[in-house]
């Protein structure tokens, strides 16, 4: 009977447990983080078995919760180490949560799709562009409150790289049905996920002496990991441009400049 709900009417249910759940819960309650990422794993895993059936396999189940679960984290620890939040402040940045995980649902579920007949469908193009806009928008949050724990920078660093090699994972598993894209082997993925990972881990090192806020330090190693995300992309399309380096290089430095800047 669970499953004879539309497919849309589902995602919807999920938003809204899922404000509930980031407010309440891991908001409201200020469970540790321990117990808030493990109870966030498994609200993803069972929320994504119930909007994603029958397209859900075991096989694709962890790739298909790689956004999601780094949002929930990523909020959660963004409201726990800014607690000076007003109230409708939090409501709102619950808010917005619910609306990116909605987004996220509704491109997971089309790269699912795709994988379950193994070609491609109209909607897989705008999916793509979607799930690199999601990942940054993901990962600024993250960083920003990754680097507000108390840890030393090698720390934070490594916590980075790991994020940034989730990110790299299930960009490789989005493309996999891409017709301009080629399919690399396993050593050749392992190492251009090791090369957007160590580039990102390696721009916070780069920047934790300088005494800035850890939202524009987040903001700066994002824009490096979008980088490294797209070029891996065009490495695979074969398409890598001076003119699209150029732009990322400006960006990325512009950022940096903004740091040096608003550091006291």
């Amino acid at each position: 009977m669970t499953f004879n709900i539309e497919r849309r009417y589902r995602y919807i249910i999920q938003s809204i447990f899922a404000f509930l759940f980031v407010y309440f819960f891991l908001y409201k309650l200020n469970v540790p983080i321990s117990l808030g990422v493990f109870s966030s794993a498994i609200f993803v895993v069972g929320f994504s078995m119930f909007s994603h059936y029958p397209n859900i396999k075991i096989n694709n189940l962890v790739f298909s919760t790689i956004l999601p679960l780094q949002l929930f984290v990523g909020t959660m620890l963004f409201l726990k180490f800014f607690p000076n939040l007003s109230v409708i402040f939090a409501v709102m940045a619950s808010a917005g949560f619910s609306a990116i995980y909605y987004v996220s649902s509704l491109v997971d579920n089309i790269f699912l799709v795709v994988h379950d007949r193994e070609e491609q469908i109209p909607l897989y193009r705008v999916a793509l562009t979607t799930s690199q806009v999601l990942s940054v928008a993901i990962a600024i949050p993250l960083f920003s409150a990754l680097f507000k724990l108390n840890v030393n920078a090698f720390w934070q660093s490594l916590f980075v790289f790991t994020s940034a090699n989730f990110f790299s994972i299930y960009q490789f598993w989005s493309l996999r049905f891409d017709d301009d894209t080629k399919n690399a082997g396993v050593g050749e993925t392992l190492l251009l996920c090791f090369f957007v990972s160590f580039l990102t881990a390696i721009s916070n090192l780069s920047v934790s002496f300088l005494p800035t806020e850890s939202f524009l330090r987040g903001l700066f190693v994002s824009c490096v990991m979008m980088f490294g995300l797209s070029y891996v992309q065009s490495h695979l399309r074969n398409d890598i441009s001076k003119k699209n380096l150029l732009q990322h290089l400006a960006i990325i430095l512009a950022f940096y400049i903004i740091l040096l800047i608003f550091s006291p």
